[in-house]
């Protein structure tokens, strides 16, 4: 009877996050990214041990192939680490991607039931992350490969360690503590606030027992020097869109991060929740109970405090707070001694069931064309190294590219990386690189580019975008190979056309380096062609768009 409770809650998670698993592309834009950090861990691990040897070149090599890559300087690795084990057993598909996301989902369910259970007791757990699994939008972004879901499942698994270490005091529960709370902060970024939040919870309790214990100084030595080591890099690699805004502002932060979290899981709850985790707080003060609350209540809010501190004002930042707060809702009615009478549970169940019934129902945001698209550029460009494409879903269309040359042979150019380029956003170092039409003829002559696609619209709204579309309508330069219709219903890119062309400059490429500017690390990369030597990076300085 035991493990019936976690069970039925991960059958409840599978059952809602895993529909439409296997249908269309990435639903999200960071998505592609996030699946192609995943496939290069897999295939840096497939090439060992030369990929040892020289891993920042090869690196670099595996970048100029497949320039969709942001792990370690700009996403942290452990969600790639964990999806190239799923590539490596299921095969590089979005269909595995997506099912990597599903078991997150599956580990956040059962620890929110395992964390709060041993505060609360299991029907507030189970209703807690019952409610949590159920709410829309948290199954809707559970349905994109996005970060969300892994940092909240890993932030449970942390908070869950830190727990039974403050009740039990055992050493092995301190190193699992540092261990795990390492996995959060290497999942995403905004883990790293659960650290200040367990001290601020020892503080709280006047636990100053625990830190007696070898395994807390162990555990906290290694979490310094990992999370000291990895600001660091931050810093240095990528300061302009990581770390160059937090802080500033306050007040308009405040305001954002508020309707964000208000966004994500709406008015109504939020204040229920408020009201409920306020109520059991002063019951909690004046008759102790469940001292845990304290624990959920106090990583809510240092959490909340580092996101406004952060400017996180996208409503799925709020995700990962949610499984911890939402179990104040029924730990209302337990603390009033109604939840233990079986209607009250059941009815209460049944409304948790109705969410997720709704949730379920909601429809699952399709994407296609683009694999369709990149099947079509590889078709036509027959031996050629090198292909261009432009458009504002390049990293589909660079992760099918991977999928489907398993040798690795191709070189995917990115209009936004060679024609123009900038640091994660165009008011970070936008820098046009390709200007005029005579500026563009050369480039695909001196890469021997045989293939160029675009979406018919230019999203990206560049000059060097308008250069090259205008170039693709003359006959004499490019022969018309096709058009993919892209259908992406309630999004900016339902009714794109991804339209091919073949170069009718048959040659091979001129060029011995392929150099590609990175803005966002103010490093420019120099890749020999032909694979032998050794690839070059350059200090290169970016000026701010005007």
């Amino acid at each position: 009877m035991a493990l019936a409770p976690p069970v039925a809650l991960a059958a409840i998670a599978v059952l809602l996050t895993a529909r439409g698993i296997s249908d269309g592309d990435f639903r999200y834009s960071d998505a592609s990214r996030h699946a192609m950090d995943g496939v290069f861990i897999h295939d840096f691990v497939r090439d060992l041990p030369e990929s040892l040897y020289h891993p920042l070149d090869y690196a670099i090599r595996y970048y100029a192939h497949y320039p969709a890559l942001g792990v370690v300087l700009y996403y942290p690795p452990f969600f790639a680490m964990v999806e190239a084990a799923f590539f490596a057993i299921f095969g590089i598909s979005v269909f595995t991607a997506h099912l990597t996301v599903v078991a997150f989902a599956v580990l956040a369910v059962v620890m929110a039931y395992k964390l709060v259970s041993r505060i609360a007791g299991r029907r507030v757990a189970f209703l807690g992350a019952a409610l949590f699994i159920s709410l829309p939008t948290v199954v809707f972004w559970s349905r994109q490969v996005m970060l969300e879901m892994p940092t909240t499942a890993m932030i449970l698994v942390a908070t869950y360690f830190f727990y039974k270490y403050t009740e039990l005091g055992r050493p092995r529960d301190a190193v699992w503590t540092a261990l795990t709370t390492v996995a959060a902060m290497m999942t995403k970024q905004p883990a790293m606030f659960i650290v200040p939040a367990f001290g601020v919870y020892l503080l709280v309790r006047r636990r100053w027992d625990l830190l007696r214990c070898w395994g807390f100084w162990v555990g906290a030595g290694s979490t310094t020097v990992i999370l000291v080591s990895y600001v660091i890099v931050l810093v240095r690699y990528s300061h302009y869109y990581s770390v160059a805004h937090v802080g500033q502002g306050f007040a308009h932060k405040l305001e954002t991060t508020v309707a964000a979290w208000l966004a994500f899981a709406g008015v109504l709850l939020i204040v229920a929740v408020i009201g409920a985790a306020v109520a059991c707080l002063v019951w909690e003060w004046r008759r102790p109970q469940a001292p845990g609350l304290w624990l959920l209540a106090i990583v809510a809010v240092v959490f909340f405090a580092g996101s406004v501190y952060a400017g996180a004002r996208v409503p799925r930042y709020a995700m990962p707070v949610i499984p911890l707060v939402v179990c104040f809702v029924p730990e209302v009615l337990r603390r009033m001694h109604v939840l233990a009478r079986l209607p009250v549970f059941v009815a209460v169940a049944a409304g948790v069931l109705a969410l997720a019934a709704v949730s379920f129902a909601q429809p699952v945001p399709i994407v296609r064309g683009y694999r369709d698209a990149a099947a079509s550029i590889l078709a036509h460009n027959g031996d050629k190294p090198f292909f261009l494409f432009d458009g504002v879903r390049d990293g589909d269309i660079i992760f099918y590219t991977r999928q489907m040359d398993p040798s690795r042979r191709l070189y995917a150019l990115r209009g936004s990386k060679m024609l123009y380029t900038f640091a994660s956003m165009k008011q970070f170092g936008y820098q046009e690189l390709v200007t005029t039409r005579e500026e563009l003829i050369r480039f695909i002559r001196d890469y021997g580019i045989r293939v160029v696609a675009v979406e018919d619209q230019d999203l990206a709204d560049t000059q060097p975008g308008k250069v090259l579309r205008e170039a693709l309508r003359d006959p004499a330069l490019f022969e018309y190979a096709g058009a993919i219709p892209v259908r992406a219903p309630g999004t900016r890119l339902d009714n794109l056309t991804v339209l091919v062309y073949v170069s009718r400059s048959n040659g091979k490429p001129t060029q011995e380096f392929l150099t590609i500017p990175l803005p966002g690390l103010q490093r420019t990369i120099t890749v020999p062609i032909d694979g032998k030597g050794a690839p070059k990076i350059v200090h290169a300085p970016w000026k701010s768009a005007p």
